[in-house]
């Protein structure tokens, strides 16, 4: 399983190619944004996994933690991709920078031989101004 957006290099969100692709997307507490990802099996047999969008003040918060925005349940043939559009709302949080992640098989129920590549964050900074409140 794996997920595929940017991840950080140099201090920047860059995709394979290096280009940077981060950017600002101002929204209030109660808001709606969405977002798409990208999830693959590029094993060898179909499996079935549960993934996780969480949301944090912390740009480097990979190994998870955080507030759930969603959790489904999903199921994958081998050598599949496939796209998704989630729409979500911005908790109540004070006014700051959040960064939205993307976990696949978080809880670890799937074996892998490659388990580095299970989380992503979207090229997506959300802040939250003081003049929402």
């Amino acid at each position: 399983m794996f997920t595929t957006s940017q991840r950080i290099a140099n201090g920047l969100v860059t995709n394979n190619n290096g280009q940077f692709k981060e950017s600002d997307f101002n929204i209030c507490p109660g808001g709606t944004f969405a977002i798409t990802f990208t999830t693959g099996n590029n094993g060898t047999q179909s499996v079935s996994f549960a993934e996780r969008y969480y949301i944090t003040s912390s740009s480097s918060a990979w190994s998870g933690g955080g507030t759930t925005l969603a959790v489904y349940n999903g199921f994958f043939y081998a050598n599949a991709l496939v796209s998704f559009n989630h729409t979500f709302i911005m908790p109540s949080f004070g006014a700051g920078t959040y960064y939205v992640y993307h976990a696949v098989d978080y809880n670890g129920q799937v074996s892998e031989s490659r388990e580095d590549d299970n989380v992503a964050r979207h090229p997506y900074v959300l802040k939250v101004a003081a003049s929402c409140f």
